[in-house]
């Protein structure tokens, strides 16, 4: 069995915890990497337990059609 850990870890779990059924909550890095290719909306900076100081989180609303 393998397992991570670690902020990354903690943060994507905290955002998949916070999304509402069918939505994608990304952090700023993920954002930056696929934003030409995906629509997303800017939801604010959230507090997130384990995260030192408040995050910038993105909610993509369309992936590109395949």
């Amino acid at each position: 069995d393998y397992t991570t850990i670690g902020t990354v870890a903690n943060l994507a779990s905290r955002l998949c915890s916070s999304a509402q059924h069918g939505q994608i909550l990304v952090a700023p890095e993920l954002y930056e990497a696929v934003k030409g290719r995906v629509m997303a909306e800017d939801t604010g900076q959230f507090d997130i337990k384990g995260i030192p100081g408040p995050v910038q989180v993105y909610k993509l609303l369309r992936l590109p059609e395949a």
